[in-house]
């Protein structure tokens, strides 16, 4: 949560709105459905790296994060692998700035 809160804070997002955003997302029972057809998604890849990027961001990918990324990327129209070769090749763009990411996938740990 406090990842989310200086990246909210980076894009100069009040934690007022980003505490709405949260409670609003409480109550959607699909999250595919609420990205397409209230979000209207875009579908651009370079909107996707950003995802990406905020998966990436605390220099670790668990499962699930790579499950969301798996089922946005399907949203957008990018197949899976497309979508592991995206995270590997921002994986690899951080890892050139020092920062480690470690990846946590079924039950294994990966760096």
């Amino acid at each position: 949560m406090e990842t989310l809160k200086r990246l909210a804070a980076s894009w100069e997002i009040s934690q007022d709105n980003l505490s709405s955003m949260i409670r609003s997302m409480r109550n959607v029972q699909s999250y595919e459905q609420y990205i397409i057809e209230e979000l209207n998604m875009p579908k651009r890849p370079n909107d996707f790296l950003l995802l990406i990027r905020i998966a990436l961001v605390n220099g670790v990918l668990e499962d699930s994060e790579m499950d969301i990324l798996k089922r946005m990327g399907r949203l957008m129209r990018f197949s899976e692998e497309s979508v592991a070769t995206m995270v590997m090749r921002e994986r690899k763009e951080i890892m050139k700035m020092g920062q480690v990411v470690k990846v946590f996938m079924q039950n294994q740990s990966r760096e």
